[in-house]
C-alpha cells in the first residue's frame, strides 16, 4: 500500500511540472540570499585521535534573510562550497579537518549534504534556522586553522539561490603543541675523506653532526606532541634500507652515505606523513619552545672497491605529529 501511494504522489508531481511555465525553473535572484551562521569564537581539538574521528559537533545559528529573489517553485540543492572530500564530506581549509553538515530544524531535507530539497513552493524571503555542523579528523593534522568565509549553498540549475558564510571567525586549535619546522632545508658537510680510511665493506668515515630544529607552541602547557620522522631518498624513493643513494653527478664509486640516530642507522620510507609509515620513528615528545632532533652521518663504504670522486645525496624528512 504505502509503495503504491509513493508511486501516484510521484505521478501526480509530474503532472503538476507539465503545467508549470518554464520560467519557473530559471533563477529567480537578482542577487541570492546573504546567510550568516553564527559559530563558536574557537573549537580546540586532540590531534592525535583517530582519523574519522568527530573533533566538534555544534548547532549553528543562521539568521532570516530577505534577499532579491522572486517567489517560485524549484527543486533545491544543497552542498558545500569547499571541495568534496566524499562520504558527505568538505575540505575546512584546514589541513585534515573536513566538515559535514544539514538542517537542525524541520527544513525541506533533514540529510547530510549534498542533498536536495523536493519540489516545493518558496516565498521570496528565507526564515531563521539552524545548521548542525560536524568537523571531522579526515588526515594528518600538523596545525589548526580558521574557519571563515562562504562554506555552502542553495542553488537552483546550477545557479546560487542562497550563499552561508560565517558571521566571524571560529578558531580551530590543537590542546597539544604544534610544530613547524624551523630549519626546511639542512646541508651537511661529510668533508674530503682519504680513500684509505675505508677498509672493507661496511667501513665508514668519521660521523658530521647536525640537527633537525622545530619550533613548537600553542599547546597546553603540561601537554606534548610526539614528534614522528620518517626519511626519503629522493635518488631512489623506494629505497628501504639505511643507506643513502649517491646521486646521479657523483663521481665516487663504492660508497653510500648513512644517517645515524644515537649510533643507529635509520632506514628510509615513503615521503609521507601518515601515522605508521614505513621505517617512521619517533623522535620525542616536544612541548612549547623550541624542539631539536640531533642527527650524525658518515660515509659507509658497500663494494669491495672504493674510487676516488664526489659523494653527494639528497633525503627529505617528514614529520606526523601524534
Amino acid at each position: 500500500m504505502n509503495k503504491l501511494l509513493r508511486l501516484f504522489t510521484w505521478m501526480g508531481t509530474l503532472a503538476l511540472l507539465g503545467m508549470l511555465p518554464s520560467v519557473a525553473w530559471a533563477q529567480q535572484c537578482t542577487a541570492p540570499h546573504a546567510l550568516t551562521a553564527q559559530g563558536p569564537d574557537k573549537i580546540t581539538f586532540d590531534p592525535s585521535i583517530a582519523v574519522g574521528t568527530t573533533i566538534w559537533t555544534g548547532t549553528v545559528v543562521v539568521a532570516t534573510s530577505h534577499g532579491q529573489c522572486a517567489g517560485g517553485t524549484y527543486v533545491i540543492n544543497l552542498e558545500g562550497t569547499r571541495a568534496y572530500q566524499g562520504n558527505n564530506l568538505y575540505a575546512s581549509g584546514i589541513s585534515g579537518i573536513s566538515y559535514r553538515l544539514k538542517f537542525q530544524t524541520s527544513m525541506c531535507a533533514m540529510d547530510w549534504w549534498p542533498t536536495k530539497c523536493p519540489l516545493y513552493r518558496w516565498g521570496p524571503g528565507i526564515s531563521g534556522h539552524t545548521l548542525l555542523v560536524e568537523l571531522v579528523k579526515t588526515g594528518p593534522i600538523v596545525s589548526g586553522g580558521k574557519l571563515k568565509g562562504r562554506f555552502a549553498r542553495w542553488f537552483v540549475n546550477g545557479a546560487d539561490f542562497a550563499n552561508y558564510s560565517w558571521a566571524g571567525v571560529t578558531t580551530v586549535e590543537s590542546i597539544k603543541p604544534t610544530c613547524t619546522v624551523a630549519t626546511p632545508s639542512v646541508s651537511v658537510a661529510l668533508g674530503a675523506v682519504p680513500r684509505s680510511q675505508f677498509t672493507g665493506v661496511g667501513s665508514t668515515s668519521d660521523a658530521q653532526g647536525f640537527d633537525i630544529t622545530l619550533q613548537c607552541g600553542g599547546g597546553d602547557a603540561a601537554l606534548t606532541t610526539g614528534v614522528h620522522v620518517t626519511l626519503t631518498d629522493q635518488v631512489k624513493p623506494g629505497n628501504r634500507t639505511d643507506t643513502l643513494s649517491l646521486t646521479p653527478q657523483s663521481t665516487a664509486k663504492g660508497v653510500g652515505i648513512q644517517v645515524l640516530r644515537e649510533g643507529e642507522a635509520i632506514k628510509y620510507g615513503a615521503d609521507s606523513a601518515e601515522a605508521g609509515n614505513e621505517n617512521q620513528w619517533l623522535a620525542g615528545e616536544a612541548a612549547n619552545g623550541v624542539f631539536k632532533i640531533p642527527l650524525t652521518a658518515h660515509y659507509i663504504q658497500t663494494e669491495e672497491t672504493v674510487s676516488a670522486g664526489t659523494a653527494d645525496g639528497r633525503a627529505t624528512f617528514t614529520l606526523n605529529y601524534q
